[in-house]
């Protein structure tokens, strides 16, 4: 299995665990967003790929095509564009998870083409119980900090322990169903209020990009076809830290895609993206003022450092 060497570390594991020896092919930013060099996978079997930030479909799609073409296993994972599931990927498996893009606690998988190959269907067990219970708690600490101003640091440390302890759960061998609660959430789910509120926010947030100097749109356009998970954006120079830190002061929360492990090998020109990106939140929670304010904490910050 080759995948690519900016991902996730819980993207990596799952492999390591059943034995499958891995490999990693290059990827690199440049002014057009991330591009990929599948051809260094050639020697594989398998070949995943992710369609990074809702961005990269055209992209995604090629590759895709070519690996396929050349006899390889393509696994595609659409945890970023949830909503592309319907597309017709020249792919084997397709994956994803709606919990980055709405707090359900569910996912999908299928296997495209071939033989019908029903996937095994595990029940709520005691382990997805308490894995469910976890995540409740930690959102309910989480709104309580919030509400209450960023300032009670007893309920910012409980709910990254139980937010913690969650996410290890899943790195174990966790095989179990949702509830019937995060079910009901799934299928209420409005695809078409989700998709326009992130593509208004987002559409906001590169307005203000375009007279910033201190960091620079990962990718420079919002074109039609995108539905972002987050607007992300490189901030070079060592800028990515201190600039994370004053959105968090004045109570903004944006992530980073992704922390570096011992299990990663990247190339170079990957470093760039694990050092520098950081992801300005855009979803469908805020609104266009909610933008407004975060940007506007960006150019505070920026006319701080660059004056």
């Amino acid at each position: 299995m080759c995948l690519p060497d900016y991902c996730c570390e819980s993207m990596i594991e799952p492999f390591l665990r059943q034995n499958i020896r891995i490999g990693f092919y290059p990827t690199a930013a440049d002014s057009s967003g991330i591009i990929l060099f599948p051809d260094a996978a050639a020697g594989f079997d398998a070949i995943l790929l992710v369609n990074y930030f809702g961005f990269m479909t055209e992209r995604v799609e090629m590759c895709a095509r070519q690996c396929r073409e050349r006899g390889q296993l393509v696994l595609l994972d659409l945890t970023h564009a949830v909503f592309e599931t319907e597309r017709a990927w020249p792919a084997d498996y397709i994956f994803g998870s709606y919990r980055k893009w709405s707090g359900v606690e569910a996912g999908f998988a299928w296997r495209q083409g071939g033989e019908n190959v029903v996937l095994p269907a595990w029940p709520l067990n005691r382990a997805g119980l308490r894995y469910l219970e976890l995540r409740r708690r930690a959102r309910e600490q989480k709104t309580a900090f919030v509400t209450g101003g960023y300032e009670d640091e007893r309920l910012r440390r409980a709910q990254l322990a139980a937010f913690s302890e969650a996410e290890e759960m899943l790195d174990a061998d966790y095989l179990s169903d949702t509830d019937e609660e995060n079910k009901a959430r799934l299928r209420s789910l409005d695809g078409a209020y989700i998709k326009a509120r992130r593509r208004e926010n987002a559409a906001v947030v590169y307005q203000y990009l375009a007279r910033i100097k201190g960091c620079r749109p990962l990718f420079p356009a919002l074109d039609a076809d995108v539905t972002p998970l987050a607007v992300p954006v490189l901030a070079e120079g060592g800028q990515r830290a201190p600039l994370r830190a004053f959105l968090r002061e004045h109570g903004v929360f944006c992530p980073v895609h992704w922390p570096l492990s011992a299990m990663h090998r990247t190339g170079p020109a990957c470093r760039e993206l694990y050092e520098n990106e950081l992801s300005l939140v855009c979803d469908q929670r805020y609104d266009a003022s909610d933008m407004v304010r975060m940007m506007e904490t960006v150019e505070q910050w920026e006319r701080m450092q660059f004056v």
